[in-house]
């Protein structure tokens, strides 16, 4: 604050309004050597916020930080975001961080731009097989769609397969189950290859089961 010749009166109205933004007022007469590495991160921001700035630069900010952590601190972002109206250009690994903060995703390889578009219409509505595995578990299917002379590769995301739904269906078996909290999450092999499908029963399906599988979303790919 010293630095950008903030009158010294206005330190302390900076600094708590700062802290009021990353959420720890109550901490404002701790030591730094005292907090959380949640809280350190969280003060990293502030001080990164301090000169006003017209926008914001993280690289992956939250790569060092647990998963409950950093599930706060996406919250603390957002709410900054939101406060301050300010661009946010958020370097990260993660797909579901990239899906659950962002309004626009580019998507890098080797330094040049695969795809960039709204978070849900390039989880939903990739236009590259590329793509679609980067933002989570895609099935990609062949496929020749009536009317094009070529041949297509059609997805379909996990969560868009139901067992024992009404047609078209996949049939296969169960070669192995992962327990997610939640659903249940199936390698499933069938004349297409290897399919993956979440179902959010209770129970789990035993390995060796011959399942249906039916469709209830897909899109065609461009690639």
């Amino acid at each position: 604050l010293r630095a950008q010749g903030l009158p010294r009166a206005q330190h302390a109205p900076r600094t708590m309004e700062l802290l009021r933004l990353v959420g720890l007022e109550a901490a404002a007469q701790r030591s730094i050597i005292s907090l959380s590495g949640g809280e350190q991160q969280r003060i990293s921001l502030a001080r990164a916020l301090a000169p006003r700035p017209r926008a914001l630069l993280l690289d992956e900010p939250f790569s060092a930080i647990d998963a409950e952590r950093r599930e706060e601190l996406r919250r603390y972002l957002l709410r900054i975001q939101r406060e301050l109206r300010i661009p946010i250009i958020f370097v990260t690994h993660s797909q579901s961080e990239a899906l659950s903060i962002s309004d626009r995703i580019v998507l890098l390889h080797k330094g040049s731009i695969v795809e960039s578009g709204a978070p849900q219409d390039l989880y939903l509505q990739p236009k590259t097989a590329q793509a679609a595995r980067f933002l989570g578990r895609a099935n990609i299917l062949p496929a020749i769609a009536i009317g094009l002379a070529r041949k297509n590769q059609v997805l379909i995301r996990p969560e868009h397969l139901q067992f024992c739904g009404k047609g078209p269906f996949i049939k296969g078996k169960i070669l192995a189950s992962h327990y997610r909290g939640a659903w249940y999450e199936y390698d499933i092999e069938t004349e297409y290859g290897l399919v993956g499908a979440y179902d959010f029963a209770s129970k789990k399906k035993p390995d060796g089961q011959a399942v249906s599988l039916s469709v209830r979303q897909y899109h065609f790919l461009n690639e």
